[in-house]
């Protein structure tokens, strides 16, 4: 029996794909003209995170990130790197990227990226999709 990989591939191989890359300030400042001229059609851009401390922040590079791609043609969407414990801190945390994202024009999904700390209190497995409906 083929790889799960293997089905999938063959599952996908006769749609159309798009080259994408994921964005925050970890890339530093991209030259997004140079990005668009190497055939990258969209951007997941992170707009902000949950900081281990429980504050909210801004990527630093999101307004940046946002303007540029879209100028060079590049199909934009965010992220929002999440910490949520709970469901009270993940419509929090909804609340504030759907305050910030209406600035912008963007043309693919708001999604977010969960992530479990080690050594932080974390959500049972229901918790987690409790949260992330929240989301």
């Amino acid at each position: 029996m083929p790889s799960f990989w293997a089905r999938k591939k063959k599952a996908f191989s006769k749609q159309p794909l798009m080259r994408g890359i994921d964005v925050s300030k970890w890339q530093g400042k991209p030259d997004w003209k140079k990005i668009a001229a190497d055939g990258v059609e969209f951007a997941m851009i992170r707009l902000g995170f949950h900081g281990s401390s429980g504050s909210l922040g801004e990527d630093p590079t999101a307004d940046y990130n946002l303007k540029s791609a879209n100028e060079n043609g590049i199909l934009t969407g965010v992220y929002f790197y999440s910490l949520a414990k709970d469901t009270t801190e993940a419509e929090a945390e909804a609340d504030w990227v759907l305050e910030r994202a209406g600035k912008y024009a963007i043309s693919l999904p708001i999604v977010i990226d969960y992530e479990m700390m080690e050594n932080a209190p974390s959500l049972a497995p229901l918790g987690v999709r409790r949260s992330l409906w929240r989301f």
